[in-house]
C-alpha cells in the first residue's frame, strides 16, 4: 500500500517524549501543507494539485441550494450536484468551467465551515504529470492502530480530535477503524490523514476515496 510521508509543517504533539501524560499523547496537532500530498510510491512523494472542476461534500440534499448560493457569493458557480452511490449522503459538485484551482480550494474551505456540511474536500490530480485521472475523497478515514494501544486510549483520541466512528474493528478480516473527519475543521482531509498516520498510536491511516474518475465521471 502506498504511504504518506510526514509534511514538514505537520507537528504531532509529544511524540512519546519523557514526562508526557496520556492526554498529551492523545492530542493531534495539524498545520497546513504548502503543497498537498499524501501518497508515496517507490519512496517518491506523489504531490497533488486541486482539481478545479469538482468538489466532494457530505450534506443533506435539502441543503444543496443554500450551498450553491453561498459559493456564488465568493465567485464560484456550481453547475451540478451529482449523488455518489457510495457512501450515502455524498455529492460531487461540478464547478463552472473556468473556475481556478485557487477558487476551488477557497470553496472547499468555505463549505467546511458551514454547520449544514458534514464534509467538504477538493478533488485532486497528481501534480507531477498531466492527467485527467481525478481522486474524489469522501468522509471516511481508515485507521489501523498499533496492537499495544488500548481501546480506552483510542476512544480518548477520537473524542479529543473530534472523529466520529463509522465502523470499529470486526475480527481478522476487518481489523481497522473507519472514522469520519472532524466537522468544521479548517484543515483539509489530506492534512488530517497525514497527521493521523504519524501519530504514535497509529500503524497506518488512509483516506477513503474513489480514484481515477475521468472528466465524464461523477
Amino acid at each position: 500500500m502506498d504511504r504518506p510521508l510526514l509534511p514538514s509543517a505537520v507537528v504531532v504533539s509529544c511524540l512519546l517524549a519523557a514526562g508526557c501524560t496520556e492526554a498529551d499523547i492523545s492530542r493531534l496537532e495539524i498545520v497546513a501543507q504548502a503543497t498537498p500530498f499524501y501518497w508515496v510510491q517507490d519512496t517518491t512523494r506523489i504531490y497533488l494539485r486541486a482539481d478545479s472542476t469538482r468538489l466532494t461534500i457530505e450534506a443533506d440534499s435539502t441543503a444543496l441550494p443554500a450551498l450553491s448560493a453561498s459559493l456564488s457569493t465568493i465567485g464560484v458557480t456550481v453547475d451540478a450536484a451529482t449523488a455518489m452511490v457510495i457512501p450515502e449522503g455524498h455529492w460531487v459538485l461540478t464547478l463552472h468551467t473556468g473556475t481556478s484551482a485557487t477558487a476551488a480550494v477557497a470553496a472547499a474551505h468555505a463549505l467546511r465551515g458551514r454547520t449544514d456540511v458534514r464534509f467538504a474536500s477538493n478533488a485532486y490530480l497528481p501534480a507531477q504529470q498531466p492527467t485527467s485521472c481525478t481522486s474524489l475523497l469522501v468522509n471516511r478515514l481508515v485507521v489501523m492502530y498499533n496492537a499495544s494501544v488500548a481501546t480506552h486510549q483510542i476512544a480518548a483520541f477520537h473524542e479529543r480530535a473530534g472523529f466520529g466512528v463509522v465502523r470499529s474493528p470486526s475480527g481478522a478480516w476487518s481489523p481497522y477503524w473507519v472514522l469520519r473527519y472532524p466537522p468544521r475543521s479548517p484543515f483539509t482531509p489530506l492534512e488530517i490523514a497525514a497527521a493521523v498516520y504519524h501519530h504514535p498510536y497509529v500503524e497506518w491511516a488512509d483516506p477513503d476515496r474513489t480514484d481515477c474518475i475521468g472528466p465524464g465521471g461523477l
